[in-house]
């Protein structure tokens, strides 16, 4: 950026939106347990290395540290925060619980358990105790005295707000789903049961809404379910965890859902929202023709805003601000929960198919963005407010989108080699020369001249000045699925696959339209490619879940981004060349350091992601969605 004020604004926007505020090493051991005190103010961690440790929410600080002798599975304070119960497993006993003073550590009542608890948890009242493990109990809080005891158990339970109903899960036989009870704590009767698996596995994750209207449950099928506390009706599903969920935990206005997973990662899911969402594509079977039938997605996956890295426990703070994770590492992290960051849903028509998936460009003077998803229209939509300002009506389904460096114009490429310029509203016209589907399009940095690629194996570079064409890229028997311009406009990047489903990166003169070299060969498709600002690296998304860069001179290879769980089909390069964005079928996009490779951040969507495009003053990253939506993320 040209103003010293402005420098490094992108790196500050993207820690923003991932905002972690502390990151204290207090156990040895991974940590099995977190919660939070009734102020919000302390939260209490333990874990394998047999330690619990207090500690202050605004700072990490650790205030208080005892030992317990076994691993600290559960861990929950009093409503009054005087006391923590913690659950124990291990260390050569059968397991046990005990209630201590929250300052000094003293054990104020010990359990008489005979067998491991893997849950705990205050009445709201603070009158009883509940722990579940191999069975679900209730104590008098103040004497340790047994109370009820409910019957086998299971790793998880909740209390209701008011006091009058327990949840629990109890161990789920081989093959078998877990059985989730609500019991009234009255009569010690089942009020119903909760459907919370689809499939055999536990349920290690509960959590009652502060109003105790809703009911989350997550466990080994990977999916977050939130139930009506009053009838056991399920009202939402939400899929995006790649692995069993460990925790649930709702924000105290109830508007927000925390979950963590062995997956190692933490989301807050926007549960307010759910009723606003586009509609989902069911997509239609082979050979179907027409557009798909629509499904309201409250019952299906919901977008979800955040996401933290190295997390298998999670929960909220008490003031609803902060959130605390706790690693298998033992490294405990605190987080902003409200980050300043927001996105902005531009509503795009939903596509039917994946031949042509899309493409999405930020105009150079950052007040536009093109969008165009399988469609024979692209839309421009103002990049600050989100209003649509045009339809530019092609000949056919448009597939890539540029804009010229001066924002004049915007370049578009699809079906039926179709390639159009567009000068104004409703003028355009045509360059003809490709005799296949043209699936990608570059403008070079002067705008003199286009470039597009298609499945007809060339590319073909238009001198758009001269309205003549300037060359044409031999590739028989290749599809083009990327293609970039040098910085200096004297080289043509082109991402070229055959139909053995491999693929090539090459390099080409400009002007004469002659091999360079070939930078990279691999054994799978590659299916993006874009020059670093400098001109000295090659950005590629690969069908094999990576994105690679390499060195423009040597071919040598420098980096390989790994994390998405499907290809990756865009990447684009921030304007300082020090962040990478990359768009994937896994339905997030990521933003990389590239120089190190380091992930910073995931964004999440409620379909596959098939465009991404950063600004060039680095305040916005806008991807495209399957669905046929755009989104803007922005710090504003």
């Amino acid at each position: 950026t040209r103003n010293a004020e402005d420098r490094g604004f992108e790196w500050r926007f993207w820690q923003g939106l991932c905002p972690l505020q502390h990151s204290v090493s207090v156990h040895t051991g991974e940590v099995l347990c977190a919660a939070s005190s009734p102020d919000g103010k302390q939260f209490v961690t333990g874990g394998t290395d047999k330690s619990v440790v207090v500690s202050d929410t605004a700072t990490g600080k650790a205030l208080h540290r005892w030992k317990e002798d076994g691993d600290a599975r559960a861990a929950a304070f009093s409503p009054d925060g005087s006391r923590i119960a913690v659950g124990l497993s291990g260390n050569g006993k059968p397991g046990r619980a005990v209630i201590r003073d929250t300052e000094s550590g003293r054990p104020l009542q010990t359990l008489a358990l005979d067998h491991a608890v893997w849950d705990i948890a205050f009445s709201h009242n603070g009158k009883l105790l509940a722990t579940n493990g191999d069975r679900v109990q209730i104590w008098d809080a103040e004497t340790g005295a047994p109370k009820e005891d409910y019957g086998p158990g299971g790793p998880a339970l909740v209390f209701s707000p008011d006091d009058t109903r327990i949840c629990y899960s109890r161990w789920a036989e081989t093959g078998k789903p877990a059985a989730v009870e609500v019991l009234d704590l009255s009569t010690g009767m089942v009020l119903f049961p909760l459907a919370a698996q689809t499939g055999p596995g536990q349920v290690r994750a509960l959590a009652w809404s502060a109003d105790g209207s809703e009911i989350a449950t997550g466990g080994d099928d990977r999916i977050v379910r939130v139930w009506s506390a009053a009838t056991g009706t399920l009202l939402r599903s939400l899929s995006g965890h790649s692995d069993g969920i460990l925790t649930a935990s709702f924000s105290p206005d109830g508007k927000r859902l925390l979950t963590s997973s062995l997956d190692d990662e933490a989301r807050i899911w926007e549960l307010d929202a759910a009723s606003e969402l586009p509609k989902a594509v069911i997509a239609l079977p082979p050979g179907a023709r027409g557009r798909p039938p629509l499904r309201d997605l409250r019952l299906f996956a919901r977008e979800n805003r955040m996401l933290f890295k190295h997390a298998r426990q999670a929960v909220f703070a008490n003031d609803g601000q902060h959130v605390v994770t706790g690693s298998y590492s033992g490294m405990v992290r605190i987080w902003s929960a409200t980050p300043p960051a927001s996105y902005l849903v531009l509503d795009g028509p939903a596509i039917a198919s994946l031949d042509h998936v899309g493409a999405v460009a930020i105009a150079p003077n950052n007040r536009q963005i093109v969008s165009a998803v399988d469609s024979p229209a692209a839309t421009v939509w103002d990049a600050r407010t989100g209003a649509q300002e045009r339809v530019l009506r092609g000949q056919a389904d448009i597939s890539a989108v540029a804009y010229f460096p001066d924002s004049s114009r915007i370049v578009t490429a699809g079906q039926n080699g179709a390639v159009q310029i567009w000068t104004a509203p409703r003028r355009s016209y045509a360059i003809q020369g490709h005799k296949g589907n043209a699936s990608c399009v570059a403008v070079s940095s002067n705008g003199r001249l286009v470039a597009s690629g298609g499945e007809d194996g060339a590319a073909i570079v238009w001198d758009v000045r001269a309205n003549r064409r300037l060359c044409s890229l031999s590739m028989p028997g290749a599809i083009a699925h990327g293609i970039a311009f040098s910085p200096d406009g004297a080289k043509i990047a082109v991402a070229q696959n055959d139909n053995r489903m491999t693929g090539r990166i090459t390099l080409w003169d400009t002007n004469s339209g002659k091999l360079l070299r070939t930078i990279a060969s691999l054994p799978t498709r590659v299916l993006a490619v874009r020059f670093s600002p400098d001109g000295a690296r090659i950005l590629a998304g690969v069908d094999d879940r990576t994105a690679r860069i390499w060195d423009v001179v040597t071919g040598k290879p420098l980096l390989t981004l790994a994390g998405h769980n499907s290809g990756i089909n865009s990447v684009a390069f921030s304007a300082d060349g020090r962040r990478v964005v990359t768009g994937s079928f896994d339905t997030t996009a990521r933003l990389w350091d590239a120089r190190t490779g380091q992930e910073i951040l995931t964004l999440h969507h409620p379909t596959f992601v098939v465009g991404v495009a950063l600004s060039p003053d680095g305040r916005r990253i806008v991807t495209a969605c399957e669905d046929g939506s755009t989104r803007v993320w922005t710090a504003e």
